[in-house]
């Protein structure tokens, strides 16, 4: 008797098909156990990727046992620096951002000395720190070799974004006020390390607001290297006159000197106070960047987390 297999419902056909497979599968010394199969493949994957998760964590924490961050805070802005294997990686948000060593101390130094920045003590590496280098890496995408410093060769993998840093760091002084903003973008470009193009965009910013300050680039530019110039000859009067020493020269120098930002207000056509205030504010920026002598990163960070330790922001 012939059996019409139209006439048989789906599920009965599903069941049909099962035993039949599983007949042969019985005769091959096999056992179906599709669902069994599949979450034991699941485990076995969500095993593996915890495994691989706790691998690289760990790999990231021995990486960074002898890595050292400070905090820099900047007005309601704060941004961390990890110094490691000769360079420097800058975390912000979660996000890893790498610069040279070079430029990492030209900026602590010109915080430092432009104010409105307090510079953090260099610190073992927090466990928040470990956690965003961890997924830094992932992000990276950097696999865990045998014998192989996962952090080391992420930060040799990334590619220097100094310049982006820089101007990062220059634009979250504006919340400071365009007087100070100006002010600013004129010493940053004087800064060797930063290199021409943090030049070329300073002078790009200062053009947008020229108007405001009344005081076109090249007179702001001229204003700040006479109070570098200033500087200059009142370190010289200094030590020839042993009795007008430390401060009382610098007040000196000063008042002497402000007949020069006078004339280069009335030149350049400055604000009233703007050329005034770019000109000390020149001499009190030359004379801190001046002085931070330190030889190693350590000691610089040391000395600039003294000098703006009372700096209220």
């Amino acid at each position: 008797m012939k059996h019409n297999l139209n006439s048989i419902s789906l599920d009965e056909k599903e069941r049909i098909l099962e035993m039949h497979i599983n007949a042969i599968l019985k005769e091959q010394g096999t056992n179906l156990n599709v669902g069994g199969n599949f979450q034991q493949g699941q485990a076995k994957t969500q095993q593996s990727g915890q495994q691989a998760a706790q691998n690289l964590k760990a790999g990231v924490t021995k990486g960074l046992r002898t890595a050292k961050e400070v905090v820099v805070t900047i007005g309601k802005n704060t941004i961390k620096f990890v110094i490691i294997a000769g360079a420097v990686v800058v975390v912000i948000a979660e996000t890893l951002y790498k610069i040279s060593q070079t430029v990492f101390n030209a900026i602590i130094k010109f915080l430092t000395s432009i104010g409105k920045s307090v510079i953090g003590q260099a610190q073992v590496i927090q466990q928040a720190t470990v956690d965003v280098f961890t997924k830094g890496v992932q992000k990276i995408g950097q696999v865990i070799t045998a014998g192989k410093d996962i952090v080391t060769s992420t930060i040799q993998s990334m590619k220097d974004t100094s310049y982006n840093i820089i101007i990062y760091i220059i634009k979250l002084l504006k919340q400071f006020g365009n007087l100070f903003w100006g002010k600013a973008l004129v010493m940053a470009a004087t800064i060797n390390e930063f290199g021409q193009n943090v030049w070329n965009w300073c002078k790009q910013q200062y053009n947008t607001i020229a108007k405001e300050l009344g005081m076109a680039w090249d007179g702001a530019v001229n204003t700040a290297k006479q109070g570098f110039n200033a500087l200059k000859n009142m370190g010289k009067q200094a030590y020839q006159n042993v009795k007008n020493v430390g401060n009382q020269a610098l007040d000196y120098g000063k008042q002497t000197a402000n007949k020069v930002a006078n004339y280069a207000g009335q030149a350049y056509g400055a604000i009233s106070g703007f050329a005034d205030g770019l000109f000390n504010e020149s001499i009190d920026f030359y004379r801190a960047y001046t002085s931070i002598n330190s030889k190693g990163t350590f000691e610089l960070i040391n000395e600039c987390s003294r000098m703006t330790k009372s700096v209220i922001l």
